[in-house]
C-alpha cells in the first residue's frame, strides 16, 4: 500500500475520522507521500481511543513501514488540523510535524470553527505562517491567554480569519476580539481581516453580536499596527432554515457598518451573510 502511495505523487491528503496504531504507524503514512503539500487532519486517534466514527488505517509491509518511518516528513504549505483532545495523536502528530521541514515551507494554517483548544495547533508553527484561520470560543484563563505565547511567532501574518459564535452562545469570546487583535496579534503585516460569525438557529438580531465589542473593534483598527489593512470582511454564517431573513441580516449588517465605521469610511469594510449547512 505504501509503495502504491508512494508512486502516485499525491500532494494533497485528507485524514478525517481514521485511527492508527501510533505515532510511527502515522509517520510510516505520511512520508510515503514525499509530494505531499496540502495535508488535513480531522480527529484522528490511536487505536486504544478508536470510536465508532473511526475506522483503522491498514498498512502492509512492516519492512516498508520502517523505511518511510525514517524518512523526513514532507514540506507542507498548507495544513488544516482539527485537534482531537481525547486523543495524544493531536499533540504527538502536530509537534512532529511542527518541527519537519513544514516549519519553513507552511503557509496556511487552518484551525477549523469546531475546534476547541487551536493553541495545541498554534504553537507548533509560527513565522512562516502568512494565511491564519482560527476560533475565539472562550474567555477562561487556560484558552484566552494561552492564545498569547503560541501567537507570538506569527509575525508575518497578512491574512487573519476568526471564527466566532454569536453573543448569546458565547459572550466571553466576544470581550476578547478586540483584545486578541490589540495584544497578542503581533504581526505589522495584516491586509485582509475576516470575521465569521456562525448562527446555529435564528434569533433576536440585537443578541447575535456583542455591540461593545465591535466599538472597541472599531477603536482597535485605527492603531498603526493596522495602517496596511486592505480588507475587513464582516461575514455572518446563518444554518439554513425555512424563512426568509434577509431584511432582518441587512438591517443588521447596516448597523455592523455603522459601529465599524473607521474601516467603512475607508472603503475597507465588506458586509454579508451566508445561508449554509452545517
Amino acid at each position: 500500500m505504501l509503495m502504491q502511495l508512494a508512486s502516485a505523487n499525491i500532494t494533497t491528503l485528507t485524514l478525517s475520522g481514521v485511527a492508527f496504531l501510533n505515532l510511527a504507524h502515522v509517520q510510516s503514512f505520511v512520508c510515503a507521500l514525499p509530494k505531499l503539500s496540502d495535508l488535513s487532519i480531522r480527529r484522528i486517534v490511536y487505536n486504544n481511543t478508536i470510536t465508532r466514527h473511526a475506522n483503522l488505517l491498514p498498512l502492509t509491509s512492516r519492512s516498508l513501514d520502517a523505511e518511510y518511518r525514517l524518512a523526513s516528513p514532507p514540506a507542507l504549505s498548507f495544513l488544516c488540523f482539527e485537534p482531537e483532545l481525547a486523543s495524544v495523536a493531536t499533540f504527538e502528530v502536530a509537534a512532529w510535524l511542527g518541527n519537519g521541514p513544514s516549519t519553513n515551507t507552511l503557509k496556511s494554517l487552518l484551525v477549523p470553527y469546531s475546534s476547541i483548544s487551536p493553541q495545541a495547533i498554534l504553537k507548533h508553527f509560527g513565522p512562516t505562517v502568512s494565511h491564519l484561520a482560527l476560533p475565539l470560543r472562550t474567555l477562561d484563563r487556560s484558552a484566552a491567554y494561552g492564545h498569547d505565547q503560541p501567537l507570538s511567532g506569527y509575525t508575518n501574518l497578512g491574512n487573519l480569519t476568526i471564527f466566532m459564535d454569536s453573543y448569546n452562545d458565547h459572550q466571553g469570546s466576544w470581550y476578547l476580539l478586540p483584545v486578541f487583535l490589540e495584544r497578542y496579534l503581533l504581526s505589522q503585516h495584516l491586509r485582509v481581516l475576516a470575521i465569521e460569525v456562525h448562527l446555529d438557529y435564528p434569533t433576536r438580531s440585537t443578541a447575535i453580536l456583542d455591540w461593545t465589542a465591535l466599538d472597541h473593534l472599531n477603536d482597535v483598527l485605527d492603531d498603526e499596527k493596522f495602517e496596511l489593512l486592505e480588507k475587513v470582511e464582516f461575514k455572518i454564517l446563518l444554518k439554513k432554515v425555512c424563512w426568509d431573513l434577509a431584511t432582518e441580516m441587512a438591517m443588521l449588517l447596516h448597523s455592523v457598518e455603522g459601529r465599524l465605521y473607521i474601516p467603512a469610511a475607508a472603503g475597507k469594510l465588506f458586509t454579508r451573510y451566508e445561508r449554509i449547512g452545517y
